[in-house]
């Protein structure tokens, strides 16, 4: 009698530089894409990427329900997502990382550590996109040269409690509100930033006529519980062209209820303007 290979279904997933899209996804046959690896994952399930510099990967769009974890096995340093877009091809199109929207009625964590995230950009965000998801976790991450046309250079967050820890942000750009991110949240939503660095990261307002422009690092909107530590703010701003209102070479909390917790303990501000 013929016994047919099983299929493998994880619940641990693997992408690799030589893996292929019509393998299984097991450690010994990878996947070439994470967008694949998302696809397939089952809720609960962890995407493990190997090192190695990828360049122009298929964006990650998942509007699923469902919780996954994915993890740059050799760290931030060697394991690089990389858009890679040139001066001459940057034609408007969207060329970001990662996009995840969940319901707001189901609860499910997203779980990324250990990647650095590079020439990110789209319309609306730049890097990684988040709406509606109950735990958004970030670990051992570096954003670099990501830009938004709009809001959100290197993170667009909204309707989610967030926790970022041990990262680097680095010249990401945006035209209205947070070079680095932008973090609108709820009611029962959190913002936590931890041992975390901020460089460089620019409002432009150049490419964008509304008024007012802010948070040349982080652009807090309707924040309700807010805390950040042990982190570092230095040569982030917004270059007013225009001579537009503007706040916030650093940090704009913007249409915050002044009774919302906001704390920022043992943080460093160099030279934001």
């Amino acid at each position: 009698e013929f016994e047919g290979v099983p299929q493998y279904v994880g619940p641990v997933w693997w992408v690799s530089l030589d893996g292929d899209d019509a393998n299984d996804g097991s450690p010994e046959y990878p996947f070439a894409n994470i967008a694949v690896a998302v696809e397939r994952a089952f809720d609960g399930n962890i995407i493990n990427v190997r090192e190695g510099t990828y360049y122009n990967l298929s964006e990650v769009i998942l509007t699923e329900n469902k919780s996954i974890s994915i993890v740059g096995v050799a760290g931030a340093e060697n394991t690089i997502l990389d858009q890679n877009i040139s001066e001459n091809e940057k034609d408007g199109s969207d060329d970001f990382h990662f996009s995840f929207e969940g319901d707001e009625l189901q609860s499910h964590t997203i779980f990324i550590k250990g990647f650095t995230f590079k020439n990110g950009r789209s319309i609306s965000f730049g890097g990684i996109k988040a709406f509606n998801i109950d735990k958004f976790i970030i670990e051992d991450c570096v954003f670099e040269n990501n830009e938004s046309f709009e809001s959100g250079g290197a993170l667009f967050i909204q309707s989610s409690s967030t926790n970022i820890q041990n990262s680097a942000f680095i010249n990401n750009k945006a035209t209205q509100l947070g070079g680095a991110i932008f973090w609108q949240g709820a009611a029962d939503d959190s913002l936590k930033i931890s041992q975390t660095s901020f460089e460089g990261n620019y409002i432009d307002t150049n490419n964008n006529l509304d008024l007012g422009y802010s948070g040349g690092a982080l652009a807090i909107i309707s924040g309700w519980h807010v805390l950040i530590k042990d982190s570092h703010f230095e040569g982030n701003w917004i270059k007013n062209s225009q001579n537009q209102w503007t706040s916030g070479g650093a940090i704009s909390n913007f249409m915050s209820d002044p009774l919302n917790e906001i704390r920022i303990l043992r943080t460093k501000f160099i030279a934001n303007e």
